[in-house]
């Protein structure tokens, strides 16, 4: 990528990699910056640039936690969903991202239409090869209900625009894919046999490689206080290792559970796919 800082006699450009946004300079490139009688104020433009342009901005606090008020609300707060903070605009469409979306939506639709298609095609676990494996693919894409396909898929569309226009849209199609195999063979090796369905394995994926590849973006949560401890909506904004960690420990407490037949969600099966996740952050091409 190339930064473009403005002269009086002129433009000067400098090369930028777009992986790690470290610049370098060719021969006398040096020595024509410490001419430049600007150099502060083009400086501080081309960082407003880079940050519209990959999300890194090097003035960002670096408070784990930020505590705002009801200025700072978002209406998917009602919901108990974060709110991505560092939104930019990309080089290119997510494409494979609105693909996944749209195969999830339609299959949920099916599903939800005919209890018949949603038995047939659910992952069980002692049958993990039903109908030839088409259980498999199918029980990843349908949802339980409108509720469960909206919370995966907004998910979906906070990580999923991000990875594909830093990694392209194949990795993001065979992460999402392995995560959701590795989602079901650790529910299968952790000994549970409740039936399964939902993308959300997948998606764990995806969350945490977002969350290890952007550590300075930031997550805002919103709570309300009780009236006798004052009252109010406020919000609470959290720095993506931050919410990596909190996500992680309650993944692992919900597993806990889960072991034990409590609950209804795949806890076991989030902690397949974010393991997929860390292992592609960490043998990726930095």
């Amino acid at each position: 990528m190339i930064i473009t800082l403005n002269q009086i006699n002129g433009t000067f450009e400098v090369d930028q990699c777009k992986r790690c946004n470290g610049v370098w300079f060719d021969v006398g490139e040096m020595v024509r910056l410490q001419n430049m009688g600007e150099l502060e104020e083009e400086f501080s433009k081309s960082a407003l640039i880079q940050k519209k342009q990959t999300g890194f901005n090097p003035n960002k606090q670096p408070e784990l936690l930020k505590v705002g008020d009801f200025t700072d609300y978002h209406p998917m707060m009602l919901f108990g969903l974060p709110v991505e903070e560092d939104h930019v605009g990309f080089r290119q469409q997510a494409v494979m991202m609105w693909a996944l979306i749209a195969l999830c939506f339609f299959t949920t639709l099916r599903a939800i239409n005919s209890a018949e298609f949603m038995q047939k095609f659910l992952f069980y676990p002692e049958d993990p090869f039903a109908n030839r494996g088409a259980n498999f693919v199918i029980s990843n894409l349908m949802h339980a209900n409108w509720m469960h396909l909206f919370s995966n898929m907004y998910f979906l569309m906070i990580v999923g625009d991000n990875i594909e226009d830093k990694e392209g849209s194949f990795k993001l199609l065979w992460m999402f894919l392995l995560g959701c195999l590795a989602g079901d063979v650790l529910t299968i090796m952790a000994g549970i046999t409740r039936p399964s369905l939902g993308a959300s394995a997948g998606i764990s994926c995806l969350v945490v490689y977002y969350l290890m590849m952007f550590p300075q973006n930031r997550m805002r949560l919103g709570f309300i206080i009780p009236f006798r401890f004052g009252g109010g909506v406020r919000t609470l904004s959290v720095s993506a290792i931050g919410f990596l960690g909190f996500w992680a420990i309650t993944q692992a407490f919900g597993a806990v559970f889960q072991t034990y037949g409590m609950g209804n969600v795949g806890y076991i099966a989030h902690l397949g796919g974010a393991l997929v996740g860390v292992l592609a952050y960490a043998t990726r091409d930095h």
